[in-house]
């Protein structure tokens, strides 16, 4: 069999095997191993002694884990277990291994797994293991009965299930934030260029989660309708200087995000909504049966 990269063998292989990779990634992001590098190059003891393991409940399967919030003041796992995944992980160049000094350290594939990454996707990574994974190891069985797998999996309906654990109720929503940030830094990019941002003053958001992809757009908008920097202004800010972090801007447009009434519970409670309370609005509602009157006259709806 010919593993050259560009063999059809290599490609198989790649699709075959992706499922270890993606569970070694997972264990880097549960264990918080791309945190642990954030600040420099390590060994790997050095790595395990700052380890916080996971508690026994989160370790239990799907269905039966616990919406209990106890954590574990144990600090430190065994290295030689661990090396084993972080040598795995190298050999993808999602860590770098040093083999004189013997220490890892991040990548930029997985700085993008620290929890302080603008682009992060550390959370959903952890979604995806965790619920989604046992989902689609039954994916045979939903193909063969033409059914959805998630009451035999997970006990009941994903929804209710999310009702039911809190704390992957939490998990699904930072890790829809994940996914929103990978696309939503591009908005302002797009002001004056590919979209009409200014003549929106009203937007709806059918089953925006907790509201991510309304609080870039509400920026955006802003952007648009803000006046112009003086031309002189990037003249004198030296080449070399950092980028400077985005200035405030008044927001011109209101938001309504339509979602199920425990979605909208978590998100009326997330400091970053509360800040944009006068032009965010989130708003129970089931759009499979009727929009809410609060959702009519928008200029969007997305």
């Amino acid at each position: 069999m010919s593993l050259d990269p560009k063999s059809p063998q290599y490609t198989l292989l790649q699709c075959i095997c992706g499922d270890w990779m993606s569970q070694c990634v997972y264990v880097a992001c549960k264990l918080g191993i791309p945190d642990i590098l954030a600040e420099s190059s390590l060994t790997v003891d050095q790595i395990a002694a700052q380890v916080k393991p996971p508690t026994d409940a989160e370790l239990k399967p799907t269905t039966s884990s616990s919406s209990s919030t106890t954590t574990t003041t144990t600090v430190g796992i065994p290295s030689s277990s661990l090396d084993r995944v972080l040598r795995l992980l190298s050999s993808v160049e999602i860590l770098k291994y040093d083999l004189e000094t013997k220490q890892y350290s991040n990548t930029a594939l997985s700085q993008l797994l620290t929890t302080s990454h603008p682009q992060s996707l550390r959370h959903f990574s952890v979604l995806s293991t965790e619920v989604y994974g046992p989902l689609w190891a039954n994916l045979l069985k939903g193909v063969v009965s033409a059914k959805p797998v998630t009451e035999d999996v997970l006990g009941m309906g994903m929804y209710a299930y999310l009702d039911t654990y809190p704390t992957k109720a939490d998990s699904f929503d930072l890790a829809m934030n994940d996914l929103t940030r990978a696309t939503a830094y591009l908005l302002p990019k797009m002001v004056g260029k590919d979209v009409d941002f200014k003549s929106i003053r009203k937007f709806v958001d059918l089953g925006g989660g907790n509201g991510a992809l309304a609080r870039h757009l509400l920026r955006a908008i802003a952007l648009a309708n803000a006046p112009p920097a003086p031309a002189d202004a990037a003249a004198a800010t030296p080449a070399s200087a950092p980028a400077p972090a985005p200035a405030p801007v008044a927001l011109t447009a209101s938001a309504v995000v339509l979602e199920r009434e425990t979605t909208c519970e978590r998100a009326n409670k997330n400091p970053d909504n509360v800040k944009l309370s006068a032009n965010l609005k989130f708003v129970s509602s089931d759009v499979f049966t009727a929009i809410p009157e609060e959702a009519h006259d928008a200029d969007l709806y997305i």
